[in-house]
């Protein structure tokens, strides 16, 4: 168990908080990238997300 026990991480705020608001992860997670995440990491996120999609459809050919 991690020492900072009150410290979550993004996804799992952002679970929680599609489930006491009954919508979809996504539709939350939208929200915090646009209004409180940083640019720069955005699109990191992004070109990350391309990466491994871009993997995955090689493996399965």
């Amino acid at each position: 168990m991690s020492k900072d026990k009150y410290r979550m991480t993004r996804k799992r705020v952002e679970k929680k908080l599609a489930a006491r608001y009954g919508v979809q992860v996504r539709e939350v997670h939208e929200v915090i990238m646009k209004g409180v995440a940083n640019p720069l990491k955005r699109r990191r996120e992004a070109w990350q997300t391309a990466k491994y999609r871009y993997a995955q459809r090689e493996v399965r050919r």
